[in-house]
């Protein structure tokens, strides 16, 4: 589930919209020693590194791989029908740093027929084998680190991020064709459009990412898409008549220190309020009027201001808004529970909030809840 694209217009958002995209393969290419590329995605399409590749040097996200082309370095991967089916509505992202910018140079490709994504001099070049190559001018230099997000969707267009930002698209005519043979990072067969350089963190999708999770991807190195995370719970109706509701944007991440956006819309404005969180589970009990939806110990945040519209005014434009990678990581002040930094561990969290038109002890408001697991 996602914020609609345009967070600044969080006043008016409607429902929240669902994800569609879908981790495939993640490639960190952090290996240190060794002849295995790990996949750290939820199919285990694991590969093998072969010729001229150095591991452990400085990367991105931590260290990297570099594949040698005099070396014919690359990483072949053998056993992926789930890859060798994606013939549209795909996503890849990579990290990359090249010593060429001259010919067909490859970050991921099938060796017969499917998809391929990479550089063709010194443009960003996607590929359904055997169909079409969709060419994007992008001006890549060598010997400079770039972030990069190809995306083919169901209507067959290509689109083309560089750095965050949406450089272009091309109209294709069809998907591609099913891949039959073996994948490789770093070239498109044994021995041909091999890369000279540097990559790292090649994540595959199914489904395009929007320019919002390119952003995010790029803004948050080391972030990928490989949780999710699910609303339940019911809110309070507020002393207004308006009724909390939980959003997100980004992921859940145990090392990265940004990228998951939570927040609480229809809430009312200027009024002081909290992320209730908890590692215990969900719940469902009656609470200052309203229903607590997380099991004990239940934490809480740094406090939050809702904002909105300025007094005198009294309404429901108020927002709560956290970053939770960045509290998780202590960069918000607070005592964060370190389960927020524990890969795999679930949490669960909702809002809470000032409501001064109700009499107390109820004189508070509870936003709907959200349920996540933390990624590695």
């Amino acid at each position: 589930m996602k914020l609609l694209p345009v967070l600044v217009l969080l006043a008016g958002a409607s429902a929240p919209v669902c994800a569609q995209t879908s981790l495939i393969a993640r490639y960190r290419l952090d290996e240190t020693a060794g002849t295995t590329l790990v996949d750290e995605g939820p199919n285990g399409m694991a590969g093998t590194y072969v010729g001229g590749v150095t591991l452990g040097l400085p990367g991105v996200v931590g260290v990297c791989a570099d594949f040698s082309e005099v070396g014919v370095g690359r990483a072949d991967i053998t056993a992926a029908p789930l890859l060798a089916s994606i013939t549209s509505d795909t996503s890849y992202a990579a990290w990359f740093n090249t010593r060429s910018v001259v010919g067909y140079r490859r970050v991921f490709a099938s060796q017969d027929a499917g998809i391929g994504v990479g550089l063709f001099y010194n443009n960003l070049l996607f590929t359904t084998r055997g169909v079409q190559d969709y060419v994007q001018t992008a001006n890549i230099l060598p010997n400079t680190w770039y972030h990069a997000v190809w995306t083919f969707d169901s209507t067959f267009l290509a689109r083309f991020y560089l750095n965050g930002q949406f450089i272009g698209s091309v109209q294709g005519n069809g998907p591609a064709q099913p891949a039959t043979g073996v994948f490789h990072v770093a070239s498109r067969s044994a021995t041909t459009e091999l890369w000279d350089g540097a990559v790292d963190d090649l994540q595959i999708y199914q489904g395009t990412l929007s320019d919002s999770d390119v952003a995010l991807l790029f803004a948050n190195a080391g972030l990928a898409f490989n949780t999710g995370a699910t609303a339940y719970c019911v809110a309070k109706t507020n002393s207004l008549g308006c009724t909390p509701q939980i959003q997100w944007s980004g992921a859940p991440n145990a090392f990265v220190p940004g990228g998951f956006l939570v927040q609480a819309i229809n809430v009312r404005n200027n009024k002081a309020g909290l992320l209730l969180y908890s590692a215990s589970g969900a719940a469902a009990l009656p609470f200052q009027g309203g229903t607590l939806c997380l099991a004990a110990p239940v934490r809480r945040s740094t406090p939050l201001g809702s904002g909105g519209a300025p007094l005198p005014t009294n309404d429901c434009s108020g927002v709560y808004s956290i970053d939770v990678n960045s509290f998780a990581q202590g960069l918000l002040g607070g005592s964060p529970l370190p389960a927020l930094n524990v890969a795999g561990q679930q949490i669960n969290a909702q809002f809470w909030g000032r409501d001064p038109g109700f009499p107390a002890p109820f004189n508070t408001t509870l936003s709907d809840a959200v349920e996540w697991i933390v990624g590695p």
